[in-house]
């Protein structure tokens, strides 16, 4: 017989609030495995180990539509897209790179703005975050 957990009890064992658990059940990252006759959602054991997935694919910086299909996969012992998986990873990739080099500019922006003393009117930081047609 399967283990069964109410939203407090999965939220003490997956160390996380109700909330996030709602959200979570929301956006259809987990879902209700049960009701009691009282109609309290029930979880599965299951589902912690969804919600360390999640946690860790956030850390990491995936998005939740993306964790979403990734559990989706993970969880089906008989589906992995290899060609979706190898695209996915491509976009991420791309995606991750874009943002290596919006990191960069700021860096070099900042670096900018330790090195000098100017006045606010000059100040590298205030000006690139500016609209031009001022």
């Amino acid at each position: 017989m399967e283990e069964y957990f109410t939203i407090g009890e999965l939220a003490k064992k997956s160390e996380v609030s109700i909330q996030t658990i709602r959200y979570y059940e929301k956006r259809g990252l987990i879902s209700v495995k049960a009701r009691t006759s009282s109609q309290y959602r029930l979880f599965s054991v299951n589902t912690i180990q969804d919600i360390q997935f999640i946690k860790q694919a956030q850390a990491i910086g995936f998005k939740l539509k993306e964790i979403q299909e990734l559990l989706r996969i993970s969880n089906d012992d008989n589906y992995f897209p290899q060609g979706k998986m190898q695209h996915f990873a491509s976009n991420k990739i791309r995606e991750i790179d874009e943002q290596l080099e919006q990191l960069n500019k700021l860096k070099t922006l900042l670096l900018a703005a330790t090195k000098q003393s100017n006045p606010k009117q000059n100040c590298p930081i205030l000006k690139s975050l500016q609209k031009e047609d001022k």
